[in-house]
């Protein structure tokens, strides 16, 4: 497989590095842009820091499901999961720390959860759940052809599909910039976020 490119899709997730970034100490996540229009501590985007090959065997071990090398690769050299927008886009990745204290939140969606309960109807083992959208539930997942896909909440029927993750990725975020001012604000917090009305 070759590995795309993901320098243009990071530079656009730091973009509001002007309004804060902030590693954690406890996790390695990159906390960028301060959000305080939604709660005192809570941030615009966040990356965190890629899992190893082991942790990859870990998931496919406690899910039972293969991963699909594009994701894989995302995971082990990109980003243990993303969240975007305060959440309105996160991919999911694997939670590595337990603790009580603050800085344990900063992790990922648990990648394992999401593809272990609450499953979507007509979900088959060559679909793997990588994230979702904070609307409505909706969900992405990817097949081993790589290929990115956008479903319902409750079923995995396609209704949009990305040639890739790198293609996706760049255009949900591209768009989903547009909603947003420069301070990380909904221009209209009753519009959906969603990519298919």
């Amino acid at each position: 497989m070759e590995h795309p490119n993901y320098q243009t899709i990071i530079s656009k997730v730091m973009k509001f590095s002007d309004l804060g970034l902030e590693r954690s100490e406890v996790t390695g996540a990159i906390k960028i842009g301060r959000a305080p229009h939604v709660a005192p501590l809570a941030v615009i985007n966040c990356l965190y820091q890629p899992i190893e090959d082991k942790d990859v065997r870990f998931i496919e071990k406690e899910t039972g499901l293969k991963i699909p090398s594009a994701y894989k690769y995302f995971l082990t050299h990109i980003s243990n999961g993303l969240n975007l927008f305060v959440d309105t886009l996160s991919l999911y990745g694997l939670r590595r720390f337990n603790g009580r204290s603050l800085d344990f939140a900063w992790q990922p969606y648990s990648i394992i959860e999401y593809n272990t309960s609450e499953l979507p109807k007509k979900i088959t083992n060559d679909m793997f759940i990588i994230g979702s959208y904070d609307y409505d539930g909706s969900r992405l997942y990817m097949t081993h052809d790589n290929k990115v896909h956008y479903c319902k909440p409750n079923d995995a029927t396609s209704l949009l599909t990305w040639p890739s993750l790198e293609e996706m990725l760049e255009s949900e975020i591209t768009r989903l910039y547009k909603l947003f001012d420069d301070k990380g604000v909904m221009y209209d917090e009753s519009a959906s976020t969603l990519p298919v009305v």
